[in-house]
């Protein structure tokens, strides 16, 4: 059981070893399946986006260079596209089993070792008890989807509902919101749709789709091929919830604002430190707390983003090979979280 508050915060990289990519690669791979004649085109033109407009948004966002989040915050007018281009890109990626047996280098799956933290000594009726926040500026649900799995298998007499409640107890605050909510989450607004894990059934459902442009341009327009049509939809529908801009974001901004002033133990994982992302945190306006440590992986880390984290007085995190209190760890989650950090 973790019996002191501690906060993770994750970044892209706390889901890679899951299936899902980085905010360069996310970016790639959406320039990628924007040209024509794959199945994410013809989803797009499904939903009613011009072709043209298609080929717009792909020339503009090739020009890009750090990540799809950027460039959507200062190009408005592909906003909606972007949004919808990001789930086409994710929800593949959504794979259950990529959270256990087929999870990349499975031997240091950082989720189960946090589970086995969470789960150490405390029997069921006492889950609940554990003093752990999570903020996470992915836009995939691979945390909640974890736990809502491994809570009922371990502990497998108990009712679903009951599973269910325990993972609840666990916060979750998705800064830019999520890829929807997974049926057994309540919405987080009107606007938010029910998106089931493990939409890539309907992904690769849509791979044996005809494959020539030709069969491709007329199937989308009969209504007996509704495939494309779910595939679509169901990006459209997720894309409702996750949030780019600045006023879209600021509605999550007063709970990410009171998990850090309980003066928890920070720990960031898998985080790239952008001065933006950092910024919005504001830990220097809510982070009050002398004796808890602010502390993170920092694997990959160039000196350009570390001094750029100095020069926005973010000197106590340092880049070390072994983390102290108030330090960048150059290594993976798990062995930071094994070797380096007392989860208790």
């Amino acid at each position: 059981m973790i019996k002191k508050n501690t906060l993770l915060i994750l970044g892209a990289g706390a889901s890679v070893n899951f299936g899902f990519p980085l905010g360069l690669a996310l970016l790639w791979k959406i320039i990628d399946f924007l040209n024509e004649n794959t199945k994410e085109f013809y989803a797009l033109c499904h939903k009613g986006f011009d072709e043209t407009y298609i080929k717009k948004f792909r020339k503009a966002l090739s020009c890009e260079d750090t990540s799809i989040d950027s460039f959507l915050e200062y190009n408005k007018e592909f906003l909606v596209i972007g949004k919808v281009s990001i789930a086409l890109a994710l929800l593949p990626c959504e794979i259950t089993e990529n959270l256990f047996v087929n999870a990349k280098d499975r031997e240091r799956n950082w989720y189960q070792l946090l589970f086995g933290r969470l789960s150490r000594d405390c029997p069921f009726d006492k889950f609940q008890d554990n003093k752990l926040r999570i903020i996470t500026f992915n836009y995939d649900r691979s945390l909640e989807q974890f736990l809502y799995e491994r809570i009922q298998s371990k502990y497998n007499s108990e009712s679903e509902a009951d599973c269910i409640a325990k993972v609840k107890s666990i916060p979750i605050i998705h800064v830019h919101g999520r890829l929807g909510c997974l049926p057994w989450q309540e919405p987080e607004n009107e606007n938010e749709q029910i998106i089931e894990y493990d939409s890539y059934k309907t992904y690769k459902s849509v791979v044996a789709y005809p494959a020539t442009p030709e069969q491709l341009s007329a199937s989308i327009l009969k209504p007996e091929y509704p495939i494309i049509d779910t595939y679509a939809h169901k990006a459209a529908e997720s894309s409702k919830s996750i949030k780019i801009i600045h006023h879209e974001v600021q509605s999550y901004e007063e709970k990410v604002y009171d998990l850090i002033k309980e003066n928890n133990a920070i720990h960031f994982l898998g985080f790239g430190y952008h001065p933006e992302n950092m910024t919005r945190l504001k830990l220097k306006d809510y982070y009050q707390s002398p004796e808890a440590p602010i502390c993170g992986t920092g694997m990959g880390l160039s000196l350009t983003r570390l001094t750029e984290i100095a020069s926005l007085g973010f000197n106590r995190l340092q880049r070390r090979k072994y983390p102290p209190p108030q330090s960048i760890a150059n290594t993976d989650i798990y062995t930071y979280l094994h070797d380096h950090v007392i989860l208790a």
